[in-house]
């Protein structure tokens, strides 16, 4: 390896290659909370004008152990999902007002999951309200049926819906709980100070409460679990939340609600009751969480254990999600950059050391190097599958600036390392070709500055 392979520019936060002032990539892997987010949440949630209208009876807790049997139908496999306020299409197209409140129901803890994969603040929210009319449901129910109130008494699918709903719904709210949680905490300072002065600018008027359905005293996320676990095993073993929701905590309390500082992959008998039991949206939902808890971990320049650990999270919840389903390469498409994200963080560290003289650990930069190459095939198989899509070719670019990086600190030959950036150039043409503004034109400028010096010292 020739000299210093990066310098850390303080002042500007760029990072340098030691020839002259040739730029290299950022330090953590750009483009991973938009496209993957923004892919996988489309994957995760229907837009209103494109969903199938509601069904005109409750979509029973029991009707869902049907959908992954039914292959043939993917509109009835798909909830109905929309965001904004609760459709009342259900109400009128049925004579039982207990049924279309159900029903309702039913369709805003879609929506509530829809928003959490979308990372917008009213899902904490609106999972509150799903438990909160799940509550109240309940004990009109009992009211009438004691002969205390005249009507609004459930039929028995109608209580088991509800009562999937209500396990379901605090499952989920705990999640959103503790992701949010960590979310914030992951913040950056600066992203932070610019939200506490706007707040600043409108103290003038009385400001509300941030999270008006915030309670003081609410339980912690590990008590939700527990009370949805609870709820979850009363239910018939027919019924799909009897299994789902139980399979549901035992992979996200070890991934999003472990103890505090650690984040681990559930053991393989859980996440293959996860996989059976929890629906093909649900797992999606699980996944893009996931994956945004490790662009924040990266964004923030966390610990590199803490980074690779929501990486091992984010990459299991891929793989647990349905391959079959992904007509556009978006599953591959996030994968990719689950890998892409840990491989850049390992480099980074490593390359700092060796920029410091310091010994860099070859184990690690191996394993990074096949992150790196499992990345390039997962963009390879999504380009294959997305034609004409910049961004899978810009990220193709990205993996191959970090495999030259690579093969410098492995002390690789000047040939195969110049191959290997001349290759990151191939694809960061091909994205231009398709969309001028999806690379840097300053980034791309920089290693072409550094190609012309390779090419010249090895003449």
């Amino acid at each position: 390896m020739r000299g210093q392979p990066l310098l850390q520019d303080a002042s500007s936060n760029k990072v340098f290659y030691s020839r002259k002032i040739t730029k290299m990539p950022p330090k953590r892997a750009k483009g991973l909370k938009k496209s993957t987010v923004a892919a996988a949440a489309a994957a995760a949630a229907t837009v209103v004008g494109d969903a199938a209208p509601p069904a005109k009876r409750a979509r029973l807790d029991t009707d869902a152990a049907s959908d992954d049997q039914n292959e043939d139908s993917s509109d009835e496999q798909q909830e109905p999902v929309y965001i904004g306020e609760v459709d009342a299409e259900a109400a009128d197209d049925t004579e039982d007002p207990v049924g279309a409140e159900v029903a309702e129901l039913a369709l805003l803890a879609a929506a509530g999951k829809a928003r959490l994969a979308a990372g917008e603040e009213q899902a904490v929210a609106m999972l509150r309200g799903v438990v909160h009319e799940c509550s109240r449901l309940l004990a009109v129910s009992d009211a009438a049926a004691a002969g205390d109130a005249p009507d609004g008494e459930l039929s028995v699918d109608q209580r088991t819906a509800v009562l999937g709903l209500y396990s379901g719904g605090l499952a989920w709210l705990a999640i959103a709980l503790a992701s949010t949680a960590a979310l914030q905490a992951a913040a950056p300072p600066a992203k932070k100070a610019k939200k506490a002065a706007k707040k600043g600018k409108k103290r003038a008027e009385p400001e509300p409460e941030e999270d008006e359905g915030a309670d003081a005293n609410e339980p912690t996320p590990e008590e939700l679990l527990s009370v949805a676990s609870e709820i979850a095993s009363s239910l018939p073993k027919f019924a799909a939340s009897h299994a789902a929701v139980p399979a549901l905590i035992a992979v996200a309390k070890p991934a999003f609600i472990g103890a505090k500082g650690t984040v681990t992959v559930a053991p393989a008998a859980a996440r293959a009751s996860f996989v059976k039991s929890v629906s093909v949206r649900d797992r999606e939902v699980f996944a893009v969480l996931a994956t945004q808890l490790l662009d924040a971990a990266a964004a923030a320049n966390t610990s590199t254990a803490l980074v690779k650990a929501r990486g091992a999270v984010a990459e299991a919840a891929w793989n647990d999600t349905d391959a079959s389903a992904d007509k556009q390469g978006e599953r591959e498409r996030a994968l990719g950059y689950v890998r892409l994200a840990v491989g850049t963080v390992v480099v980074e560290e490593q390359g700092q050391l060796a920029s410091d003289d310091k010994d860099i650990d070859r184990a690690q930069v191996e394993a990074a190097k096949a992150q790196l190459e499992s990345a390039q095939a997962d963009f390879a198989k999504a380009a294959a599958l997305a034609k004409s899509d910049a961004d899978i070719h810009k990220s193709l670019g990205d993996v191959s600036i970090q495999l030259g990086v690579i093969a410098e600190l492995q002390d690789a030959s000047e040939a195969s390392v110049l191959a290997t950036y001349k290759k990151a150039l191939g694809h960061y043409a091909a994205a231009v070709k398709i969309d001028k503004d999806s690379v840097d034109a300053e980034h791309v400028a920089g290693i072409k500055q550094m190609v012309v010096e390779m090419e010249a010292e090895t003449e």
